[in-house]
């Protein structure tokens, strides 16, 4: 997922507008350190021998929005 997906989720989930949401791409951003343009983790090893169980991105939003509802 890029950045501009995550941003337009977040917004979709938030009922804002994504209109004014504008793609880019990283060498438009000047960054003296270069970074790599897909990154991930392999999480095989948690699941398998720590049992962790990933959310979707969206289970993710709903469980944030729980945790400010409760403070």
């Amino acid at each position: 997922m890029s950045i501009y997906e995550i941003v337009e989720r977040i917004a979709k989930h938030y009922n804002y507008s994504t209109e004014n949401l504008n793609k880019i791409s990283t060498s438009t951003l000047n960054q003296t350190a270069t970074r790599p343009l897909k990154t991930g983790f392999i999480l095989d090893k948690a699941i398998n021998e720590l049992g962790y169980n990933p959310h979707s991105f969206e289970e993710c939003l709903k469980i944030v929005d729980k945790q400010l509802k409760t403070k």
